[in-house]
């Protein structure tokens, strides 16, 4: 089955495009996945690659030649195969066929796609082809001689004929026959390794960088890490604390949250945190997105399910785009610390050494390097300090209460003793009523009188929803604040039907009492909601709604 190569849309702002080089010729074997036609926009040159194999048929637009985002630029299929009439038709169409044909057709929403499916495309240098890389390779020729190639193709750009011509004259040297070590092995970079070279000189060149460095007190994380594998089952890394860490300091310096592109420092308003994986052949780093809005418990799940797509493969573009600050850890491989080099066009990059632990404590190496040209040191330092005192405090981070709170007795003849924080017990001594204690706070249980009970405390079904209704309303709280968004009073009303016991659904309301955008507040909900650890544990099974109502204060 045949298909349409169509010129990508390289970005929302595109209107057309030029062809700058094909890989392939007319009759010539196409592979899939292999490097097909290079294209350049008015931003970017970039490199489609086959969706699938076959041969290519014809080519509509030679090298220079400019089209619209959308239109046919050659045809792939079956070696025997004809060129559809009704591709032929669009090509050889009237400008207004043409732009009908692009409003019903072209793609208009994500990058990198066309009306016949999704095409790989990835960024290239805009000064050298890769196949005038190559065959200055192959020919050796010093990369660094290239520069003094005059450029016949797009904007200046070398190409393979360029090279070519430059070789035959002479005018680029030879390196085959130059004295020096003997060669080993002569390694290609790959796709992959090759963008990410692209990217690394890119950073180096274009932004003036500068890395602090600290150790940071992570023994109360640490311990928090192996307190929720304990009690909840749940697995979390240190990775997944350190990218809450860095929300939270995100949300009280921005700056450093934020992209530098066309002289603009654009500071997101979401936290979406790149994290880099390494695979065969280079550096990935997939994207978990608004950060600030997930518990750690979430940011885990994230992360480690788009690491295992990006090590497995499966991944697609959308896990590796919108990125608005990156994490590096390689304290796994023994690194005590390291200066990691800018994710452009992001604005600054967390390296991760190697955890110490010793008798006094466990300390971790963090290294910030920022872009100077949107950022001084003091920004800098003063964000780096954020993300260490977060990290002192992990229960905050996870939307649990303060870590200064006292855990023991308030009295020391109390008996029996108070269970530890997290542990709550109940004794029942007769009839259908317990005492429950929690640390030092002790409180009652009990049934009705139809059930058994004497009707002097609530019920353990009450005592859970009051159990979900404190969460909510904290955790709504603690979500406000970290926002800036002010809410007075806030009411959370949870009702269970049936009431007694096989609870088959939740209703909850939330009233709130602030002078702020009801939407704003609605947000806060939500994510609290979501943050609750409460919330978490009721059954998938349960149906729930909620319902959020605000009012101005009186």
């Amino acid at each position: 089955m045949g298909y349409a190569v169509r010129m990508p849309k390289m970005g929302m702002t595109m209107e057309e495009g030029t062809v700058i080089e094909w890989h392939v010729d007319v009759d010539g074997t196409v592979e899939a996945d292999a490097p097909l036609v290079d294209v350049e926009s008015e931003k970017s040159v970039n490199e489609v690659t086959a969706r699938e194999g076959g041969t290519l048929l014809e080519r509509f637009a030679d090298a220079g030649d400019t089209v619209a985002p959308g239109d046919p630029i050659g045809y792939v299929g079956d070696a025997d195969a004809e060129v559809p009439d009704d591709v032929r038709e669009e090509v050889g169409g009237t400008a207004e066929e043409k732009e009908e044909t692009a409003a019903t057709d072209a793609p208009t929403a994500a990058a990198g796609t066309t009306a016949d499916g999704p095409v790989s495309v990835r960024e290239l240098s805009a000064d050298v082809s890769p196949r005038a890389r190559a065959y200055a390779g192959d020919a050796g020729v010093d990369p660094a001689d290239l520069d003094a190639i005059s450029g016949s193709g797009p904007g200046g750009a070398v190409i393979e004929r360029d090279v070519i011509e430059a070789v035959e004259a002479g005018d680029a040297a030879d390196g085959s026959a130059q004295e020096g070590p003997a060669i080993r092995e002569v390694r290609e970079l790959t796709g992959l390794r090759r963008s990410v070279a692209d990217r690394m000189t890119t950073s180096a060149r274009e932004a003036p960088q500068v890395t602090l460095n600290r150790r940071v007190d992570v023994g109360a994380t640490l311990a928090t890490i192996d307190r929720l594998a304990a009690d909840r089952g749940v697995e979390v890394s240190i990775t997944d604390f350190l990218l809450a860490a860095v929300a939270r300091a995100a949300e009280e310096h921005p700056a450093l949250n934020a992209r530098f592109v066309d002289g603009e420092h654009r500071i997101a308003s979401d936290v979406n945190v790149s994290v880099a994986v390494d695979v065969e052949g280079g550096l990935v780093t997939p994207v978990v997105e608004r950060v600030g809005e997930l518990t750690v418990e979430g940011i885990g799940r994230e992360r480690a399910a788009l690491t295992e797509a990006v090590q497995a493969g499966t991944h697609d573009a959308a896990d590796l785009q919108g990125g608005t600050f990156t994490v590096t850890n390689l304290g796994m491989f023994g690194v005590d610390s390291f200066d990691p080099l800018l994710n452009p066009p992001q604005v600054a990059i967390l390296g991760v050494g190697r955890l110490h632990t010793d008798d006094d404590g466990a300390e971790l190496p963090l290294s910030l390097t920022f872009d100077h040209r949107v950022a001084d040191g003091a920004d800098a330092a003063r964000f780096l300090a954020a993300v260490a005192d977060a990290l002192t405090r992990p229960l905050e981070l996870i939307g649990g209460g303060s870590e200064g709170a006292d855990t023991g007795p308030t009295a020391a003849d109390e008996s029996p003793p108070a269970p530890p924080e997290g542990t709550v017990t109940a004794r029942s001594a007769e009839g259908l009523s317990a005492t429950v204690r929690a640390r030092e706070f002790e409180w009652r249980a009990d049934e009705p009188e139809e059930r058994g009970g004497t009707d002097s405390a609530a019920t353990p079904v009450e005592q859970f929803l009051g159990s979900l209704s404190s969460c909510l309303a904290l955790t709504t709280r603690l979500m406000a604040d970290r926002r800036d968004v002010a809410i007075e009073t806030i009411t959370v009303e949870v009702t269970a039907e049936p009431s007694v016991h096989d609870i088959d659904a939740l209703d909850v309301q939330v009233e709130a009492t602030a002078d702020e955008d009801p939407a704003d507040v609605e947000r806060v909900v939500t994510v609290a909601e979501r943050a609750c650890p409460v919330n978490g544990i009721v059954s998938e099974d349960v149906d729930r709604s909620i319902g959020v109502t605000v009012s101005r204060p009186s």
